[in-house]
């Protein structure tokens, strides 16, 4: 974690309507190695063209899944299934690799199928049912751990962990008013090579969830006692930065275990193309290490 250095800014935005401050600014003093690792990576080229977002996204992915090839075990030791399991209206596929964990892609189905599906998917729920997400993957998985525990379904059967990665719990258009004096990350200005006020608001706008849904954004329900253990991890040039670091205060205060990982002066998802920079490593360390500590009991 960074210094802890008193600070406070004070920016108006027409959004907001006031002044946001916040005790943070610590976390946005650019970390040297990651401002010369990314000194040559180009401007964005906005597009509202959604193939062609798609398009770079999957380059990207591509290029990244090739880098990453190294950090998998031999092809002889790893084997990759998919199960079709029934749903209402359809199926799902529910695809894993051993040795790595699944990652679920929508709201309502997967993690509940799972559940039911243990023998195929090889798991025991007392080991541990662990959900995770990261940016809008992290606002599923808060959310999914806020169904599963209203939802009677999962009686008997409940999460045991949440790891929310750099995650959106709240819409940057129904901030509540009492919590609007904490909300800096959003409006402070960040580089646009990376993600930033203009790229929230434009994923919402695309997106059009209904901002005042409870489970949709979880920081807007107004009990979050009795939920799983979480893990937490906020990067300092986040837009996203500040409602992460409410939203593990808001569990800790109703009784939550929580872990929180912060790192100082690196930008969302920084972790992906800077895989070989030291704040990278200690991110994917803390991954692991907040994992164990789930799978030990938070204890």
């Amino acid at each position: 974690m960074g210094a802890s250095l008193k600070s406070e800014y004070a920016i108006s935005d027409p959004i907001l309507g006031h002044s946001i401050m916040s005790q943070y600014a610590h976390l946005s003093i650019v970390d040297p190695e990651f401002a010369k690792a990314a000194a040559n990576v180009p401007p964005p080229e906005p597009t509202d063209d959604i193939q062609l977002r798609r398009e770079r996204f999957n380059g990207l992915i591509k290029m990244l899944n090739e880098r990453d090839k190294a950090l998998l075990p031999p092809e002889s030791e790893l084997r990759v299934e998919e199960h079709k399991v029934p749903v209402d209206g359809g199926e799902i596929t529910v695809r894993y690799l051993f040795l790595l964990s699944p990652s679920p892609r929508t709201l309502n189905v997967p993690h509940g199928k799972a559940a039911e599906n243990t023998t195929l998917l090889s798991a025991d729920l007392s080991k541990g049912f662990v959900v995770r997400g990261t940016s809008s993957g992290g606002n599923l998985a808060a959310s999914m751990a806020l169904r599963t525990r209203d939802d009677p379904f999962f009686q008997g059967r409940p999460l045991t962990g949440q790891i929310l990665q750099i995650p959106a719990v709240v819409s940057p258009h129904n901030i509540p008013e009492k919590y609007k004096a904490e909300f800096l990350s959003m409006y402070m200005p960040l580089d646009p090579r990376f993600f930033d006020k203009s790229g929230v608001l434009d994923y919402n706008r695309l997106w059009n969830p209904d901002v005042t849904d409870i489970y949709t954004f979880p920081l807007l329900h107004p009990n979050h006692a009795g939920l799983a253990p979480a893990v937490i991890q906020i990067c300092g040039l986040d837009p996203l930065r500040d409602e992460g670091l409410l939203y593990e205060r808001l569990l800790r205060e109703a009784g939550v275990k929580t872990k929180l990982y912060t790192y100082a002066g690196v930008p969302h998802g920084f972790y992906v193309p800077f895989s070989e920079i030291k704040v990278a490593k200690e991110y994917n360390q803390d991954l692991k290490d907040g994992l164990r500590w789930l799978l030990s009991g938070a204890i």
